[in-house]
């Protein structure tokens, strides 16, 4: 079994502190194509090194093809590293009064992506002013849900 290395343990574990950092969410089309999304270290969990959460707006793409195949891909970058995490997911529940799900998911694979001759320099980040109260709060939320499960 795989198991989340300890560079993502500690960006996604609920006691972390939550950063503006970019995480892309990835998935297949019904065309075989992948689909991104981009997500936030406020709306996924690491529940433990082998299992994960996250939750992702009810009735878009990304959606539908995590309930049509049941798997994705996280794409993280921790310079001077990035990170793919498959995962499968295992269970979906609906967020309390949001119109989001929340996927729980076993880690298949880590993938670890370093060049010694062109080291990742920096990650992709989003600007939180407009978003920070509603995604702690959602983030609240889904720590909340998840330790009820």
């Amino acid at each position: 079994m795989m198991v989340l290395p300890e560079e993502v343990l500690s960006l996604l574990r609920a006691a972390a502190p939550r950063r503006n950092s970019i995480i892309v969410l990835l998935t297949v089309d019904q065309d075989q194509y992948p689909h991104s999304a981009l997500l936030s270290p406020y709306q996924v969990l690491a529940l433990s090194r082998e299992k994960m959460a996250f939750h992702v707006h009810r009735g878009t793409r990304t959606a539908g093809n995590l309930s049509r195949t049941g798997k994705a891909s996280l794409l993280l970058f921790l310079p001077p590293s990035a990170y793919t995490v498959k995962v499968d997911v295992l269970s979906v529940s609906a967020m309390e009064s949001e119109e989001e799900d929340i996927y729980y998911c076993k880690v298949r694979d880590v993938r670890r992506d370093y060049s010694e001759l062109s080291p990742i320099t920096s990650e992709p980040t989003f600007d939180p002013t407009r978003v920070s109260e509603d995604y702690s709060r959602r983030y609240l939320k889904m720590l909340t849900q998840v330790s009820l499960n």
